[in-house]
């Protein structure tokens, strides 16, 4: 593991660590947002799934267009783009009270992550090189599993002292990822094929 990590590009190597703040940050999210949804918001099993599939329905709708927007505009402004969106979209979750303003901001949220995605795998793309790309994807599942133990562990503790903290730490670790992001990820000049 050390030998690979040691010959990677510093900008992969930045990448790499900026994504495993975020993927420390992930669970933070994830783990409580539908225990939040049902007990704090008051939505009902079903009202959950119907988000859930208006979501997933808007990213199939709008992946595409989002996909040439990240090759037009970049990969790394579009991944900024998505963790600036996120903020505001987490903050105005932690706010909401009923169905149809969750139903708004998980459909609001689809359309960033079809820049933030696209931008997110062609970029890991972009930067690992081909003779190394099997043992580089596995290294960076890897870092990303293990950032990610501990969280789901804190975000319960933090739920339990109050429902919307999870939520902040991730609000904090993702400001975070932007700060990383913008000091020390490039958009590569040249690209690996």
């Amino acid at each position: 593991i050390w030998g690979i990590w040691s010959i990677l590009p510093r900008n992969l190597k930045a990448f790499i660590v900026a994504m495993s703040i975020s993927g420390f940050a992930g669970p933070f999210y994830w783990t409580f947002s539908a225990i939040y949804a049902i007990d704090v918001v008051g939505l009902s099993s079903v009202e959950w799934g119907l988000i859930g599939t208006a979501q997933l329905a808007t990213a199939i709708l709008f992946g595409f267009p989002g996909g040439k927007i990240v090759d037009k505009i970049g990969r790394v402004r579009s991944i900024l783009l998505g963790y600036v969106a996120w903020i505001p979209i987490l903050l105005w979750f932690i706010c909401a009270r009923n169905f149809f303003t969750l139903m708004f901001i998980f459909i609001v949220k689809a359309l960033t992550d079809t820049l933030f995605m696209p931008a997110f795998m062609a970029l890991r793309g972009d930067l690992i090189p081909r003779e190394l790309r099997g043992r580089v994807m596995a290294l960076f599942g890897m870092i990303m599993n293990i950032v990610a133990i501990p969280s789901s562990a804190i975000a319960g503790v933090l739920y339990q002292w109050n429902p919307t903290y999870p939520f902040f730490a991730n609000i904090g670790l993702e400001v975070f990822t932007i700060a990383f992001l913008i000091l020390f990820v490039k958009e590569p000049t040249g690209r690996e094929v």
